[in-house]
């Protein structure tokens, strides 16, 4: 053990500070979402472990369905643990919204105590924030799986003590977010080395397609989301849904993998060829953006991100939707239309073909201007025969509201403790 610890304090700390270096780097060069923020390492005089999610964002304003998804499996992997934190590392804290936290303390750390609910926000924060060894880190997005492992190499170093693995939750292939580029290398190397991650998937497509590219980790699991608990609470025990000749599309021109140039397009085309596109309404939500003439009399509006209780009330009232997604994760959008009734464009994507699930989706194999403006007039023709639209079940895309979500969690839980050192009292709460 002491010749593993010597080797542990001659080799990371140079490669500490060469991950500091490529940081100021990528800093000054561009690639913004890597933050360089003060951390302050302690031995922990506490035997009580503490439980870590690392999230861009927190707000509700800010956050989509992602961040929501990783806070519910958060919220059942912490009874696992007698503590629990919300490291935030994008977001500043003036955005977030407390009380929706109200047993939580927010940026309360700086006196070294630790407190049983935590909430630490990272940017514009001048003052180091502690790391022990007793702390156990979920990663969610690469750049904060870019910072956890930095961190562990340097508690290990600093305390020399063996470096745990530590939990991604990967939400997509984040790599593909990018060029083939410094980013796309960086993204990818969170994935590995494989020892040192234990990974849960969003969705069974999104984790055949790390297998089909020969991604390994030291534990997998998968898991199919659930519909949001409001949106659900609405749909209610609904049979069939009256529509409206409402187009609701996925825009989010900022965002590349929604591919909102060649939706744009489609619409375009659609709107020019179509002689019943006059008669329906299109509405762009995800992202505020100016309006578009898509013709002479059709014209796509955008009501940015709206609440929860709109958001609802817009999908019973849609009857087709079209959201794309350049990449193998189904994507939220095209499931809740699809679960509320509207029949749904999509795009295929190497192994993700969501039309296998439902007759509600149409996805496409080739994604052009015609194809889309096709795709269009067809489902509109489809959906005002009648307006009304029978609610599917969306079995092996979405779990049902009594299902358990995270069925592995304790089987995860109880591998991630019997391969990381300092356990015992995280072992002693959970039993």
């Amino acid at each position: 053990m002491s010749r593993i610890r010597s080797a542990l304090r001659h080799f990371l700390p140079g490669a500490v500070n060469s991950a500091k270096a490529i940081i100021r780097r990528f800093a000054r060069y561009g690639i913004g979402d890597i933050g360089n923020f003060p951390v302050r390492y302690q031995i922990g005089h506490s035997r009580r472990a503490r439980i870590n999610l690392v999230v861009p964002v927190l707000s509700q304003k800010n956050a989509f369905g992602g961040v929501a998804t990783a806070l519910r499996f958060f919220e059942r992997l912490r009874g696992r643990f007698p503590m629990a934190r919300i490291i935030v590392t994008q977001e500043y804290g003036f955005e977030f919204e407390p009380h929706h936290w109200k047993q939580w303390l927010v940026n309360q750390t700086d006196n070294g105590r630790r407190h049983a609910l935590e909430i630490v926000f990272l940017n514009g924060r001048d003052k180091p924030f502690d790391i022990d060894d007793r702390d156990f880190f979920v990663g969610t997005h690469w750049t904060t799986a870019f910072q956890i492992k930095k961190w562990q190499f340097e508690c290990a170093a600093q305390l020399g003590i063996t470096k745990k693995p530590f939990l991604y939750f990967i939400q997509d292939f984040e790599p593909g977010f990018y060029a083939w580029s410094s980013e796309y290398l960086l993204a990818d190397s969170t994935y590995r080395p494989a020892d040192d991650i234990l990974a849960v998937f969003n969705t069974r497509l999104l984790h055949d397609y790390f297998r089909l590219r020969s991604y390994h980790f030291l534990d997998e699991h998968h898991f199919q989301p659930k519909l949001n608990p409001k949106l659900a609470a609405v749909l209610g025990d609904r049979k069939e849904v009256e529509k409206k000749k409402l187009i609701l599309v996925y825009g989010r021109p900022t965002t590349a993998r929604n591919a909102f140039t060649l939706l744009l397009a489609g619409l375009r085309h659609w709107a020019m060829t179509d002689p019943q596109a006059a008669q329906w309404t299109v509405l762009s939500l995800g992202e505020t953006h100016p309006p578009f003439d898509l013709s002479p009399s059709v014209r796509l509006t955008s009501a940015g991100k709206l609440s929860l209780d709109q958001y609802a009330q817009t999908l019973l009232d849609a009857a087709v939707g079209c959201s794309l997604m350049v990449s193998p994760h189904p994507s939220y959008p095209p499931l809740e239309m699809a679960a509320f009734g509207a029949t749904v464009i999509t795009n295929n994507f190497e192994n993700k073909d969501l039309s296998i699930y439902s007759r509600n989706i149409v996805s496409l194999a080739e994604v052009s201007p015609e194809s889309l403006s096709v795709a269009l007039s067809f489902c509109c023709k489809q959906m005002a025969e009648t307006m009304h639209a029978t609610i599917p079940q969306l079995k092996g895309l979405l779990s049902a509201q009594d299902q358990d979500e995270f069925p592995f969690v304790d089987a995860l839980a109880n591998r991630w403790l019997a391969v990381s050192p300092s356990s015992e009292a995280v072992n002693q709460h959970a039993h």
